[in-house]
């Protein structure tokens, strides 16, 4: 995790041979404000990041710099059905940014199951 947003973008960008110009047409931004991201003398609003994102395909983690994960939300995890035993204990389960070890999932899934079951 040792890449920034601006090394990302451009390797994003990079990897779908797009100019600057061209992407900055594309997320309706000048060449020069994309330059500026990837220099990181600016930053995109929110929404901007969430474009890009989008485009991209990514996560808004990786994207940031903060994940080597490059899958999104919903390539991760596709709407379906899930059975939350399994899903806890076949995943990380992250709760305030700190990964669970097995035993404090299997709390957290007691403790669910508990209110659940009330």
């Amino acid at each position: 995790m040792t890449s920034s947003f601006g090394y990302r973008l451009k390797e994003l960008r990079k990897e779908k041979r797009l100019s600057q110009e061209e992407l900055g047409s594309i997320i309706g931004v000048a060449q020069s404000t994309l330059g500026s991201y990837e220099r990181e003398t600016r930053e995109p609003s929110i929404e901007g990041i969430l474009q890009l994102a989008h485009y991209f395909d990514v996560s808004v983690d990786y994207l940031l710099g903060n994940s080597d994960l490059r899958e999104s939300a919903t390539q991760i995890h596709p709407k379906g059905h899930y059975d939350l035993h399994q899903l806890f204990h076949d995943n990380e389960v992250i709760l305030y940014g700190r990964t669970l070890n097995d035993d404090e999932k299997q709390r957290l899934l007691d403790i669910s199951l508990g209110l659940f079951y009330r």
